[in-house]
């Protein structure tokens, strides 16, 4: 046994795929295993006070460093090997790699044929870690960010996977120029920004910046701040005392009925009825002790 299971996530669909996320609190020195039934990502982020090492279920004594963040490429049926040395605790997350062609534009899937363990590819880690705090989140599933959250992994996956295929993104922009804009942006949601200004943040002109952000995130600039200014309602409906008019103004909408129809666009729901249907609290879910080597959901 290697630890507790203490959080359990709803299975979450981001687009063409499926994930899954946990919180694993851990006891000590411990092995497990893990076997899924399909070829998947397995990721292991946040290891908290020592690193968790994948391998081989049959390669037994085999000498590795035991790191803190990393991803594996895992075909169906293919037990792997976990092994806890000094990590407290981690968040484990299961991408399913869809297995028909044509789900990512421009993006044939590779076939996972053999196991590719503990790839330290920043791409594919960030993009993992974005898709396990939505899966972590008491946030509802929010489907345009979900849906660009997809892209951004499934063509992170290729270029790792394809041989000879590029390890940075073409056209893309620096992680600390996303960043920037992002945080301006989630600091901007009532006012918004323009295109150029956003490009000056990060000293690159209009038209190319346009691009590079939809490289990077899958969406154009005014998708992901749409997807933001949803997040940012859901957030503040949450609140009973806020009204929708003061919702609408606090997330850069024109006006109450301009955002009951783009948050049932995104949603499927009105701003009204999302909340009512969240105005009784549910009781918090707990599982009980899992031991890690049990077989995979």
């Amino acid at each position: 046994m290697i630890g507790d299971i203490s959080t359990v996530a709803d299975t979450r669909f981001f687009g063409a795929v499926k994930a899954r996320a946990r919180i694993i609190k851990c006891h000590g020195p411990g092995v497990g295993e893990r076997q899924f039934d399909g070829p998947v990502a397995y990721a292991i982020l946040d290891g908290t006070g020592g690193g968790v090492m994948v391998s081989r279920a049959e390669a037994r004594g085999e000498s590795r460093p035991a790191l803190p963040e990393h991803i594996s490429l895992v075909p169906a049926g293919t037990p792997i090997r976990l092994e806890v040395r000094q990590a407290t605790s981690f968040r484990e997350l299961v991408v399913e790699i869809p297995t028909r062609p044509g789900l990512v534009p421009a993006c044939n899937l590779p076939v996972i044929g053999c196991a590719r363990l503990m790839l330290a590819d920043r791409d594919m880690l960030h993009a993992a870690d974005l898709i396990a705090a939505e899966c972590l989140s008491a946030r509802p599933s929010d489907p345009v960010y979900g849906g660009g959250l997809s892209i951004v992994f499934l063509k992170a996956l290729w270029r790792m996977a394809v041989p000879g295929a590029l390890s940075h993104r073409r056209g893309g922009l620096a992680q600390w120029q996303l960043r920037r804009v992002t945080d301006f942006l989630e600091a901007n949601l009532a006012n918004g920004a323009r295109i150029a200004d956003l490009a000056l943040l990060v000293n690159l002109s209009p038209s190319y910046f346009n691009r590079a952000f939809k490289s990077s995130t899958g969406m154009t600039p005014q998708a992901w701040l749409r997807a933001a200014r949803i997040r940012r309602a859901q957030e503040l409906l949450m609140d009973g005392g806020t009204s929708l008019a003061n919702v609408a103004q606090a997330t850069g909408f024109s006006d109450q009925a301009h955002l009951t129809r783009t948050f049932g666009q995104a949603t499927g729901e009105s701003p009204g009825a999302w909340r009512r249907a969240r105005q009784a609290p549910s009781p918090l879910r707990r599982s009980p002790q899992i031991a890690l080597n049990a077989a995979a959901p």
